[in-house]
């Protein structure tokens, strides 16, 4: 038995049989063509045959788990769909005169050590996506495919150096029992994917190539970091009943989410789900929310040739609108940029497109296609109560205009005979530094905030959550994201504007009691996460915590916040 240690990636616990991913290939070596024309074909057939691949990939991951892993799968397939990426393997294939292999090995790998090495963290981030495609076409130039095999019956623990999400969705989730990485971050696309499939994850497990044995027997501990290797008797037993345990916990997690939350000193928290295509919207369970905190609705627009129409909207808006059976449904307005590009928006090239245009930028610039949307979502108001939010708001002028133009496509829809409501309520989405600062003034001509921590906590700590070298310093829990809340929450309440949190650190049931002792009322997650959230806001007292808000703003950084946390959260629950 060996017990290898590293850090959270995906909470939960499982055991299977060890599938080691990506052993023993060896790199391809620069080797002479006979004919360039006909590794110019094989080049081409690879290509093709990865990028079917991809989009049967992209199909499974979003039968699994919704639009956002489905997304991962949209920019593989955005690589191999870029005629310069492969006309310029080509032209070395013919110029070279070289086997495919090394060329697309090569040019993949330099690509990818540009974008590491190149500073940016967008770019930096999107290094591992050309890695996997580079490993996707060796594999294809090798007759094979990209497609896990896993041994039949089993279940399995997947381990590997590094794992791409396609490994991830190739196995059946309900055989998938468990991941160990050697390397990885807690934020790459296959520790996200993991937790959108809620399978347990351990990242950064050093040694662990050097340890495995495939076909052994491993349990993966997500909550506490850790893998056990050919686990002895007792351990075993240990660990099954900690199984049996988790289970029955989960259990009364999906009734608690029936329940309403309400602090044990009466102050109520809406909690509600973030959501944003029609497949995991038919699948949420409205009697377990309290409405829907967060409609993306830039899906709607990505991995298409053009624009949804206004109907074509329309019919998604409405429909959850429909869904929600009455419960609030806040709709953010487009969202590309930064990582998600829609390629006929011709969107500039940019140094850095999380500091481009982006978010509410975008529809400035674009006021037909921000037109068209708006129509629909205010059509889409008549069938039940809807709020507007527009993300990346850094000023008062751009929520002024985009609030216009709102009152600009409500009167155009009035004119042509259709009925509108009077007034939607339009919100911000405070993701940006510069909305924190502002937020009092912001707080003046908003109808509510919703934090999203995702972008903000990035933004604050400068530090790229895809990039290794810096994940440690991306925590939610960070006293200077803290004190951003706090500033918004209570900005808020002086204006009596609502303030909700819709970004992944609303799912974190450690920090839920916390927000609202802020006085945060509003809470948006994954469907998956309101049990544990609603449970952890009943056993919590936000009065009796609200005094101990200076001490942990105080505190140096997110690990002490977290400990003196648990220790007041003890202590007020007694």
């Amino acid at each position: 038995m060996e017990e290898l240690m590293g850090r959270t990636g995906s909470r939960g616990k499982g055991m299977g049989v060890l599938l080691l991913k990506g052993a023993g290939r060896p790199d391809p070596a620069p080797e002479a063509a006979q004919d360039p024309c006909a590794e110019c074909g094989r080049l081409r057939d690879a290509a093709d045959r990865c990028l079917a691949e991809f989009k049967e990939m992209e199909q499974n991951a979003f039968r699994q788990g919704g639009a956002g892993a489905a997304e991962i799968f949209q920019a593989y397939q955005a690589i191999l769909e870029d005629p310069y990426f492969l006309e310029e393997m080509l032209e070395r294939l013919r110029r070279e005169r070289l086997r495919a292999e090394w060329v697309a090995f090569d040019a993949c790998r330099s690509l990818a050590r540009c974008m590491a090495d190149s500073g940016d963290g967008y770019l930096a981030g999107r290094a591992a996506d050309f890695r996997m495609v580079g490993g996707a076409l060796l594999r294809a130039l090798a007759g094979e495919n990209s497609v896990t095999e896993a041994p039949a019956g089993q279940d399995i623990v997947l381990a590997a150096d590094d794992l791409s999400p396609a490994d991830t969705i190739s196995i059946d989730k309900s055989r998938l029992k468990g991941i160990v990485i050697q390397q990885g971050t807690t934020s790459s696309h296959t520790v996200i994917l993991a937790r959108t499939l809620g399978i347990p994850a351990v990242v950064g497990v050093d040694g662990l190539l050097e340890r495995c044995t495939p076909g052994a027997l491993v349990l993966v501990d997500g909550d506490a970091g850790r893998a056990v290797l050919s686990p002895d008797a007792e351990t075993l037993t240990r660990f099954t009943g900690a199984l049996r345990a988790d289970a029955a916990h989960r259990a009364r997690m999906e009734a608690s989410a029936r329940r309403p939350a309400a602090t044990r000193d009466g102050r109520p928290v809406a909690v509600r789900a973030n959501t944003g295509d029609c497949e995991s919207l038919r699948a949420l369970e409205m009697d377990a929310c309290d409405g829907i905190g967060l409609f993306r609705t830039e899906f709607l627009f990505l991995g298409r040739n053009c624009a949804p129409t206004e109907e074509e909207q329309f019919a998604v808006y409405r429909e959850a609108v429909t869904r929600a059976g009455g419960k609030e449904v806040i709709i953010r307005t487009l969202d590309v940029g930064g990582d998600k590009q829609a390629s006929y928006m011709g969107l500039p090239a940019e140094a850095n497109p999380f500091l481009g245009l982006r978010g509410i930028r975008v529809c400035l610039e674009r006021p037909e296609l921000f037109r068209t949307q708006l129509r629909a979502i205010l059509r889409a108001s008549l069938f039940g109560p809807l709020k507007i939010m527009f993300p990346m708001v850094t000023s008062c002028p751009e929520l002024a205009c985009g609030r216009r133009a709102v009152e600009s496509a409500a009167a155009g829809l009035r004119a042509e005979g259709v009925a509108v409501p009077d007034r939607v309520a339009v919100g911000v989405m405070v993701e940006t530094p510069a909305s924190v600062l502002l937020c009092d003034r912001l707080a003046a001509e908003a109808d509510f905030f919703s934090i999203g921590t995702n972008d903000l906590t990035q933004y604050i700590m400068a530090a790229d959550r895809m990039n290794q070298h810096v994940a440690a310093l991306y925590d939610a829990a960070h006293p200077a994201v803290l004190r951003a809340v706090a500033a918004v929450a209570r900005a808020g309440r002086a204006a009596g504007v609502p303030v909700g949190i819709c970004g992944e650190a609303a799912a974190d049931e450690a920090l839920a009691p916390l927000w609202a002792a802020m006085g945060v009322g509003e809470l948006s997650m994954a469907a998956g996460r309101i049990g544990v959230v609603k449970a952890a806001l009943r056993a919590s007292d936000a009065r009796a915590l609200e005094s101990s808000l200076p001490g942990l703003l105080a505190c140096r950084d997110g690990r002490e916040v977290r400990a003196r946390l648990k220790t007041r959260l003890e202590e007020v629950t007694l």
